[in-house]
């Protein structure tokens, strides 16, 4: 099968690589200098994640709540 693709195989890296490229900068904040403790605060503020990760608070509202 490789052998077939020939320049395809390239091209369909390459389009790999291009879709994992997009996916980081578009979906992956940047950390850089970005201490541990400030990390959940980072993946809060992002536009995508800040729909998925919970904020602290309610998590532990949620403990303290529970019978």
């Amino acid at each position: 099968m490789l052998c077939h693709f020939m320049a395809g195989n390239f091209f369909f890296f390459g389009g790999l690589v291009l879709i994992m490229t997009t996916f980081l900068h578009f979906f992956l904040p940047e950390t850089k200098n970005v201490p541990i403790e400030q990390m959940d605060k980072v993946w809060r503020e992002h536009w995508f994640w800040m729909k998925i990760v919970e904020d602290a608070g309610e998590e532990n509202k949620k403990i303290q709540e529970a019978p």
